[in-house]
Order: C-alpha cells, then sequence, then structure tokens
C-alpha cells in the first residue's frame, strides 16, 4: 500500500514509476523485435532444412542406384570373364588335340611309307598346308580313320574360338571401361550426399540455436511484461494517493479554521447542532448532561486542535470512539470524539491549527459529526467560553 507522503514525493515517486514504465515498455518493444526476427529466421531455417532432407533422401536413392549398377556391371564382367576362360580352356584344348593329330598323320604317313604305302599319300599327308588337305580327304581317311576329327575341323574350332576370344576380350574391356565411369559416379554421388548431410546437420544445429534464443526472448518478453503489470499497478496507487491528498489539500483550502478572540481555533468550520448542558439523549432517551458540542461535519472532515499541546489520548474511547485528548498544560484539556481515522498518536506534540483526525460516527453516535469538550482538571465546561 502507497504511504501517505507529501504531495511533491508522490509527484517524485510518480515520475519515477512512469519512467520505469517507459523503460520497460521500450525493453518489450525491443525483445518483440528480435522476438520477430528470430521467428522468421526460424521459419526460413526450418525450410532449408525440410528441402535439405528431401536433397539428401534424393541422392541417398541416387547413390543406391549407382551403387546398384556397378554390382549388376561388376555381374557382367565376372560372366565374361568366366567365359574367356572357358573359351581359352576350350582353345587349348583344341590346339593339343590339333598337334596331337598332326602327329599321328605324321606317323601314319611314315610307318605307310615303311610298308610300302602309296607315295601321293605320303605327299598328301606331308604338306604344311591345311587348306591343300582337302584335295586329298579321300586319301587321307584311309590314313586317320580311327581319328575322332580331321586336322580341316580342328583348324574350323580353333579359328572360331581364336574370334570368340577377341570378340568376349573386346566386350570384357567395354565392360571395363563402363564400370570405371560407373565407379566414379558412384564417388561422385557419395561425396554429394556426404555434402548434403553435413549441410542439413549444420542447419539443424542452426535451428535449434534460433529456437534456444527464441525461447529466450520470449521469457525475458514474459518477465518485463509482468514488471509493466506491476508498475502498472502501483502508477495507479501513487496516482489514487495524488488524487486522495490533493482532496485534503483542497479541503484544507476552502474552509480554514475560524480563530476566536482567544486565539483559539474553531475544531471544524460547521455550526453547532447541540450545546453544553442537559438534554434529551438522542439515543439512550433521557435527559443528561451534555458535556461539549456536537458539531456539523461530514465523514473525512479534517479536525484541527483548538490550541497548542500534548497528545495524551489517541484511540479508542467507549462511546466517544475514535478520540484524540490533547493537554494545553494547567488542567486544561480538550477532547474530539467520533473521529472516522485519527492523525496523531500518543504524545504527539501539536499546535493550534493541527489536524489530529478525521469527522466520522464511531463509537455511540447518531450519524457523522463531531463532539468537541473543554475540561478544566477533568470537569466539563462550556467550550463557549473559549471558542
Amino acid at each position: 500500500m502507497v504511504p501517505v507522503l507529501a504531495q511533491d514525493d508522490l509527484e517524485e515517486d510518480l515520475a519515477s514509476v512512469n519512467a520505469q514504465l517507459d523503460q520497460v515498455a521500450s525493453s518489450i518493444e525491443a525483445a518483440e523485435g528480435e522476438r520477430s526476427t528470430l521467428a522468421t529466421a526460424v521459419v526460413a531455417t526450418r525450410d532449408r532444412v525440410d528441402l535439405l532432407l528431401g536433397s539428401v533422401a534424393q541422392v541417398t536413392a541416387e547413390l543406391g542406384t549407382a551403387r546398384q549398377a556397378v554390382r549388376d556391371q561388376a555381374i557382367r564382367i565376372a560372366v565374361v570373364q568366366e567365359t574367356l576362360v572357358r573359351l581359352r580352356h576350350d582353345l587349348a584344348t583344341t590346339r593339343a588335340e590339333l598337334k596331337d593329330t598332326e602327329a599321328d598323320a605324321e606317323a601314319w604317313a611314315r610307318q605307310l611309307y615303311m610298308t610300302g604305302g602309296s607315295d601321293q599319300a605320303l605327299v598328301v599327308l606331308a604338306t604344311n598346308d591345311l587348306n591343300e588337305l582337302g584335295i586329298g580327304m579321300a586319301y587321307l581317311s584311309v590314313v586317320s580313320r580311327e581319328t575322332d576329327r580331321t586336322l580341316l575341323d580342328l583348324e574350323a574350332l580353333r579359328r572360331q574360338e581364336q574370334r570368340q576370344i577377341g570378340a568376349a576380350a573386346n566386350q570384357q574391356q567395354i565392360l571395363e571401361q563402363e564400370q570405371a565411369l560407373l565407379v566414379e559416379e558412384e564417388a561422385r554421388v557419395s561425396g554429394l550426399l556426404a555434402e548434403q548431410i553435413a549441410n542439413q546437420r549444420a542447419a539443424e544445429v542452426e535451428l535449434a540455436n534460433e529456437r534456444s534464443l527464441l525461447t529466450t526472448v520470449e521469457e525475458e518478453i514474459a518477465h518485463f511484461e509482468g514488471e509493466l503489470a506491476a508498475l502498472e499497478v502501483e502508477q495507479d496507487r501513487v496516482r489514487d494517493a495524488i488524487r486522495a491528498e490533493a482532496a485534503k489539500a483542497a479541503t484544507a483550502g476552502t474552509e480554514q479554521p475560524e480563530v476566536a478572540s482567544s486565539g483559539w481555533v474553531r475544531p471544524v468550520p460547521g455550526a453547532v447542532t447541540s450545546g453544553f448542558g442537559p438534554r434529551l439523549h438522542p439515543i439512550l432517551g433521557y435527559y443528561r448532561m451534555h458535556t461539549g458540542w456536537d458539531m456539523s461535519a461530514g465523514t473525512g472532515t479534517p479536525i484541527a486542535s483548538a490550541t497548542a499541546g500534548t497528545v495524551i489520548l489517541a484511540g479508542w474511547f467507549g462511546g466517544y470512539g475514535n478520540t484524540v485528548v490533547v493537554d494545553h498544560g494547567g488542567g486544561l484539556t480538550t477532547l474530539y470524539a467520533h473521529q472516522s481515522s485519527l492523525a496523531v498518536s500518543y504524545g504527539a506534540a501539536v499546535g493550534a491549527g493541527d489536524v489530529v483526525g478525521y469527522a466520522g460516527s464511531t463509537g455511540l453516535s447518531t450519524g457523522p459529526h463531531l463532539h468537541f469538550e473543554v475540561r478544566v482538571n477533568g470537569n466539563p465546561v462550556d467550550p463557549a467560553g473559549y471558542l
């Protein structure tokens, strides 16, 4: 609760609160600008991460295709290599058979010569030109009837196998060249994938950092907004206190206390509604001594000390309600009853016209007013002698 201070102090407090409000509002504005920037950055980075994820998936698929192509090409090369091995083996077998057949033919020719065989057959079997063998096939068949193949068939088979080996070797060379290109493409795609993954991870780290900063800024904004709300409450309280002080000052300014010829100050400006002496009590309903004045005063009207003195009572006093009693010395005291609130405490020194409290209707009272008494050595006397 804002304490009751002098007007100048309250104005200073209000200026301080306003300055703090401006500062916090500026901090909120700056933080909101930073939040907007970070939110935009988060969206952009998240979109970039999504694009990189798509790119990584695409490149991963391309790499899988490239690797499968390399594997398929390796299988094709392996098949061609197996064919080459088989063809070379067959060619070696054919060459061995051809050599054995040629050796057998020469042996048979020598045997035929030694046994007196035909000179013509010897000439045919002794020739080194296989193309000429066809001329003497009829005769040669007599000599080589036990041979599985003719020399002509073996030569044709050898040439065919050589052609097949050449074709297979050429195919292997082409496949190996293609495989080299595929391996190169696989390496390129693999490098691209590594680069894309690195970019994706970097973007994810950046996104996490931006989100962390955004969270921090949002927490700062929430903190500032809490400070702002508290300062606005404080601002309202100070303003209420200023208005209250202003109202009191206005009341004091328009209702200056009257000063009697004795030098005493009239406690409130209102008229005396019930004087000193016996009267019919308005609440108790019987006649009794009225030991003071009842003076007209609305709730909250400032009550002035009639003259200088020391407060010897400030608090609840039975049927008087909230009461202040001031000792003026020489056995003279004044009493101010039924107050709504007190402005002084026990032992306080007051001067003539100082506010000791505010009018009300506490205690045994029918409505807001001031009950004022003057006593000499404890005995009530008519205030008219002093006012």
